[in-house]
């Protein structure tokens, strides 16, 4: 399991009630940036 799919889970099983997941990426590509903000992290 990934940062991604951890983070769709953890957002699944609270029903995304007040759930901050904050990532850090070392990547400076926008691209993996949008699929990280797109998994639900903030």
């Amino acid at each position: 399991m990934d940062g991604c799919e951890a983070t769709k889970y953890v957002k699944s099983i609270t029903k995304a009630n007040a759930t901050a997941i904050i990532t850090l990426i070392t990547s400076v590509l926008e691209a993996e940036m949008a699929i990280e903000l797109s998994a639900g992290c903030e």
